[in-house]
Formats: structure tokens, C-alpha cells, sequence
């Protein structure tokens, strides 16, 4: 819930709030989610969002920078409280100019940081997906994917409180044409990455050994003695 207002997508407007002490104690203070709590996405200039990054880091929970309106030195600040990703860096946050880099700048230029694009092609052009992925080789390929992924074009649910719509570039839709998620899954979107001009290597490395490393996931995203043996054919 601790996305910025003016970029919160297609997230519920009445769940967004501050990543104040009282939001991480409820956050924190519930045992079984603490279990599972893996990766929270935050914009790091609302009140509060330093300390919550490094006590959300400090609890073992990957901190990604997203849904933000956040300028570079924002974005900078919240890499040195411990925040290590950047969720679908050109999506929903502040743009990339020549004189102000915003997220995007800092997300494909900051080595703290494993910069998330979104590769179905549409969110983010397949010129920009080439430009992104030559400048930051290291960066890590996501799908956006929400409870549509996997269903017949035309498939409709409700998704964040409204009708969604897969649309047949396999992207989520709403009722007046804006988009809000996407239903591809990774494979089709490592082959669009790769349909775009991304090399095999680096494309097949933003969906397994990017990613693991993103998250401290030492044993797996790789084919090596004692690695996990996490295959897909």
C-alpha cells in the first residue's frame, strides 16, 4: 500500500497510505505473513519510507522502488537505505529526462540497484526494452502479470475493484482502453525481450540469474554444482 497517489496504476486508492511505524508494526507484528513477506515495492518519498526501507531490510525483505514520483537523488537516498530493485522501471514513476534522470535514470545507472522491466513489448516499446537492457545488462525481466495471465483474449475479472480485460497483445485493459497489468507469462515475455533485439544470453539471464541475485537467492538461478535444480525445457 505505500505506492504515491499520482502513481498508483490500478491499485485501490483507499489501500494507499504511509510506511509509518504503525503501518510496519501491523506489517511486521502478524507472524504467518511475516513467514512468507519476501518483496515490498514502496515510494521512497513518502514520510517515513528511509526508516521503513531499513527495517523492512533489516527483517530480510527486499526493498523495490516503485509506483514513485521520486526525482534521482530520491531514488538514490532509498538505494543507500538498503533498497535493491526497481519495480518496472518506466511504468508508473517519474520519467527519464536529458537534464533530470528521474527513477529511470538512476534505476539503469545505479550498481546498488537490479532495475524490473516489464517485457511484454507493449508497457515498455521494444526500442526502450533494447536501449534498457544494453545500458544495464543486469537488469531483470517481469511480467506485470495479474489474475488474467493464462486466459483466452477477452477473459474479464475484476482486478483491484474494476472489470480487467485481456486484451489480444496479451495486455490487461480496462474499460476505457487504459492499461492495468498484463497477462503474459515469463517465457512469452523472454521471447518478446528476445524478438525485441535483446541477446539470448543477456535475455535468458533477466528471467533466472538476475533475478536471484536481485533477491540473495544464492543456490538457485543458475546451473552449477549444489544449485537448485529449478529447470524449465
Amino acid at each position: 500500500p505505500f505506492l504515491a497517489p499520482g502513481k498508483r496504476g490500478a491499485h485501490r486508492a483507499d489501500w494507499v497510505r504511509d510506511p509509518d511505524e504503525a503501518a510496519l508494526d501491523t506489517l511486521l507484528g502478524h507472524e504467518p505473513l511475516r513467514r512468507i513477506l519476501r518483496l515490498v515495492t514502496l515510494a521512497p518519498e513518502r514520510p517515513g519510507a528511509l526508516a521503513a526501507i531499513r527495517r523492512l531490510v533489516a527483517f530480510g525483505i527486499t526493498v523495490s522502488l516503485g509506483h514513485t514520483e521520486a526525482d534521482a537523488a530520491q531514488i538514490r537516498a532509498a538505494a543507500t537505505a538498503g533498497a535493491r530493485m526497481v519495480t518496472h522501471v518506466f511504468n508508473a514513476q517519474s520519467p527519464l529526462h536529458h537534464r533530470a534522470p528521474g527513477a529511470p535514470g538512476v534505476a539503469l545507472t545505479d550498481p546498488r540497484l537490479f532495475p524490473c522491466l516489464i517485457v511484454d513489448g507493449v508497457h515498455v516499446a521494444p526500442e526502450v526494452l533494447q536501449i534498457a537492457f544494453a545500458a544495464c545488462p543486469r537488469a531483470v525481466a517481469v511480467t506485470d502479470s495479474i489474475l488474467i495471465a493464462g486466459l483466452e483474449a477477452g477473459a474479464e475479472q475484476i482486478f483491484g475493484g474494476a472489470p480487467v480485460r485481456l486484451g489480444p497483445d496479451g495486455v490487461g485493459l480496462r474499460e476505457d482502453g487504459t492499461i492495468a497489468g498484463a497477462g503474459i507469462t515469463l517465457d512469452e515475455g523472454i521471447r518478446r525481450l528476445i524478438a525485441a533485439g535483446v541477446t539470448p544470453e543477456v535475455a535468458l539471464a533477466a528471467a533466472t540469474v538476475r533475478p536471484a541475485e536481485a533477491l540473495g537467492l544464492t543456490d538457485r538461478g543458475q546451473l552449477a554444482p549444489g544449485a537448485r535444480a529449478d529447470l524449465v525445457w
